[in-house]
């Protein structure tokens, strides 16, 4: 069939393919129209581009498609998306993040929508909600399918395709084994499809649209557990039938005629069996069982080879493959013996090759490798630390010497639950949320941005110019995109610091290392938003601008050792603010008037006996109770601290399970939520 008009398939859902030389193997471009916006799905390839762009044209004006879906990144749906961008169309590609790793190598220039930060879905201006069913590994890792509520379509990429020897855009009555030929060639086992179809049976499908073959609106669950039940590729385990030997071989006879007669049609057929003898009546069942034992079998697959060529065999492969194995008969000498010899041609070829390109390959790997780890980060591919320094340096250098009118911004980012997750999961789990973490913060990437990840749980972001306001606005969207996401082992949330070049007084802007000064505000930052709570934004230095409410306020200079505790206290649901110094601790006690202090005993700038001494001197802060905690722990000390009212005197190391009970006793409440 050549079909060159555009059809609708649903309300609003046309196919826009075209004719197509497709070797047996139709792709179907699919364009979703709903009010002023318009969604293409699984565009094509280079070679369908001219149709396929002529047909969505028909429809509507190409200015109106916000969105493209790709259900994976292969050539014959995802080549020509650079196409439609040279004819000005501009539109998110809509794809799994593994997909994007692969469809960027196409040359495409538009921005990405990573479903898997969107809670696989996406919402279009009128409401209409598209959702995105994970298909892992049929036949690629990031694979997935769209599915319509409204119109009850399923868009189901490679799954449910066929090859398709004649084509029409609705599938037949044989087009089940020609969707069983192409699933037993390209899916990879049983296992990995059956829980993918054993999911599609709750949903309520009226139309089922393959980005291969043909529109499947008839016995739609049929279609599905044929696929359930299929088994395919190279992991498939077969079970052997107790069948007799002949029975065996006009069962696995007559399942090659029916495969055959699906891909090829019945004439070629039929010339064949006249051939061989065989006697079958209009639905190819063989007349006689007699008529079909080892010699006939053998000579049946000889025959297809000779009239019809390897093709006749390679297409019907995997089915032989499984019959012989599933009734214990042997496998047709010609596949023993040609299909081996072209397969070990092939191993040879690639092993050859293989050969002649690993020493340039190792030494472009080594050069690469070492250029790598000097300037990016090992777990998540990030630029590094010292690479930032460097180009803060530089930049920020440029712009004073040149005297340039840029404004860049520095947005510093800590993971807050950095030491819970650790503690729970292990150091793979925290090199796994940094992973995420860095995938999340390439969504924001543009050509001008550069992010760095830094020691610890730190991240950073440069943006050359923009606004103070633009780049707090754009910190408030990297947070709650963390705080969404739903690629961490549990919740995750941020604090982030953000300054602007122009906040530098002239003093620190000329001084002899303007970028580290620039670096410490943002960092300063960060801490203040940790104090405020966590999971916020702090675009200023004023203390005063992020102190709150607070159950407890922990005065503790070390960083590790104030994550881990405070980790601890907010799990037992306290509200924790932290200062790193004693005159620091005086006015956050003084103005958030904490439930509990828990401070370590050698502070700077003021120490714990001391703070103690002036908290007393307050009628609003007097009666805060307080513990100690510190590696000095003397009679001295300890007498020193019964004399302030300090009961409570920790040794560092500490158990925190005592922390947890002592606190708990004081406050009285500690599992309340």
């Amino acid at each position: 069939m050549n079909q060159t008009q555009p059809v609708e398939i649903a309300s609003g859902i046309y196919w826009v393919g075209g004719i197509s030389s497709n070797q047996g193997l139709q792709c179907n471009p699919y364009l979703l129209v709903d009010g002023t916006e318009a969604v293409l799905i699984d565009p094509g390839s280079i070679l369908d581009f001219e149709a396929v762009w002529k047909n969505v044209c028909s429809l509507i004006s190409p200015d109106r498609i916000r969105y493209v879906i790709l259900h994976h990144q292969d050539p014959d749906l995802a080549s020509s998306v650079p196409l439609f961008e040279k004819k000005g169309c501009r539109f998110e590609l809509v794809t799994h993040w593994r997909t994007k790793t692969l469809v960027r190598y196409y040359g495409v220039v538009s921005d990405f929508y990573i479903i898997n930060s969107h809670g696989n879905q996406l919402t279009l201006a009128s409401g209409r909600t598209l959702s995105f069913l994970p298909a892992p590994y049929l036949h690629f890792p990031g694979a997935v399918m769209t599915y319509d509520a409204r119109t009850q379509t399923l868009f189901s990429g490679d799954l449910f395709g066929a090859f398709s020897g004649e084509w029409a855009l609705e599938a037949s009555e044989d087009y089940m084994e020609r969707m069983k030929s192409f699933h037993e060639h390209y899916m990879p086992s049983r296992e990995v499809l059956q829980p993918v179809m054993e999911s599609l049976l709750a949903l309520p499908i009226s139309l089922i649209a393959p980005q291969h073959g043909s529109l499947i609106r008839k016995d739609i669950r049929s279609h599905i557990k044929a696929l359930r039940d299929l088994e395919c590729g190279s992991f498939l385990h077969s079970i052997r039938k107790n069948l007799g030997s002949d029975k065996g071989y006009l069962i696995a006879g007559e399942a090659i005629l029916k495969r055959y007669a699906s891909l090829y049609g019945q004439a070629d057929l039929r010339a064949i069996l006249e051939e061989l003898g065989l006697e079958t009546d209009s639905d190819l069942p063989i007349l006689s069982a007699r008529d079909m034992g080892y010699q006939m079998w053998v000579h049946m697959a000889e025959r297809m080879f000779v009239r019809k060529g390897e093709e006749w065999l390679i297409i019907a492969e995997p089915l032989v493959e499984r019959l012989t194995r599933e009734y214990d008969i042997p496998l047709p000498e010609i596949y023993a013996t040609h299909l081996a010899r072209s397969n070990s041609e092939i191993h040879r070829l690639t092993a050859e090759n293989k050969t002649l390109t690993a020493a340039r390959e190792q030494r472009n790997e080594n050069l690469a490798g070492v250029e790598q780890t000097m300037t990016h980060s090992a777990v998540t591919g990030l630029y590094n630390f010292s690479f930032l320094r460097n180009y803060l340096r530089k930049a920020i250098s440029e712009i004073t010497a040149k005297a340039y009118e840029t404004n860049p911004a520095l947005i510093v980012l800590s993971l807050d639950q950095t030491e819970r997750i650790k503690y729970r999961y292990g150091d793979k789990e925290v090199d796994e949320m940094f992973r995420n973490t860095a995938l999340l913060l390439e969504g924001f990437r543009d050509e001008y941005q550069v992010y760095f990840k830094l020691p610890g749980s730190l991240f950073a972001g440069y943006i050359p110019h923009t606004a103070k306001e633009r780049a707090v606005e754009t910190a408030e969207e990297i947070r709650n995109a963390i705080a969404s996401s739903q690629l961490f082992v549990e919740p995750v949330t941020a604090s982030l610091g953000v300054v602007s070049l122009r906040e530098l007084p002239p003093a620190d802007l000329h001084s002899k290392n303007p970028s580290e000064r620039f670096y410490e505000i943002a960092l300063e930052r960060v801490r203040l938003a940790k104090n405020n709570g966590k999971n916020r934004v702090s675009g200023s230095s004023d203390p005063d601008s992020v102190v709150s409410r607070c159950d407890i306020l922990l005065v503790e200079p070390e960083d590790t050792s104030a994550e881990v505790i405070g980790t601890v206290l907010e799990n037992m649901h306290y509200h924790v603010q932290r200062a790193v110094d004693g005159k620091e601790a005086q006015a956050m006690a003084e103005q958030c008037l904490p439930t509990l202090i828990l401070s370590e005993v050698m502070l700077p700038k003021l120490d714990g006996f001391a703070l103690r001494q002036r908290l007393l001197m307050r009628s609003e802060t007097k009666n805060i109770p307080m513990l100690y905690m510190s590696h000095l722990k003397t009679e001295d000390s300890v007498r020193r601290a019964a004399d302030l009212g300090v009961i409570h005197y920790l040794k560092k190391p500490l158990m925190l399970a005592e922390i947890q009970g002592i606190i708990r006793n004081l406050t009285d409440r500690g599992e309340e939520s």
